[in-house]
């Protein structure tokens, strides 16, 4: 089975926030603990992104965002979770995504969580 993808088109990179929600590590348990934020993207057609998330996800698919990094590089993060909100200046989707790596100027050693 082929996944689902998102991919931002034109825009800045997209930016990250730990999402220390007990449900979000609960979607994201296994062998070793990816690191799971949010962020929050504009959009012209969040409900269509979220029916494309939800139809993936009720036929077993995982479903991507593929986004650039800030060297421009390529990069896809899984999409846990997704919901979209109306907001004075337009629509937004926000976007829980389990990430491998942490993106190295995204974050500093006081938004870690020392799990020893």
């Amino acid at each position: 089975m082929e996944h689902e993808k998102i991919t931002i088109v034109e825009g800045p990179t997209p930016s990250f926030e730990f999402a220390l929600n007990s449900w979000t590590l609960g979607m994201t348990e296994g062998p070793h603990l990816p690191h799971t934020v949010r962020t929050t993207l504009r959009t012209l057609n969040g409900q269509t992104l979220l029916d494309r998330c939800q139809s993936a996800w009720h036929t077993n698919r995982d479903t991507f965002l593929e986004y650039r990094d800030k060297d421009g590089f390529s990069r896809e993060a899984i999409i846990v979770a997704a919901r979209t909100e109306m907001l004075d200046d337009g629509e937004v989707i926000h976007l829980w995504l389990r990430l491998d790596e942490l993106p190295e100027d995204e974050f500093d050693d006081d938004d870690l969580i020392d799990l020893d």
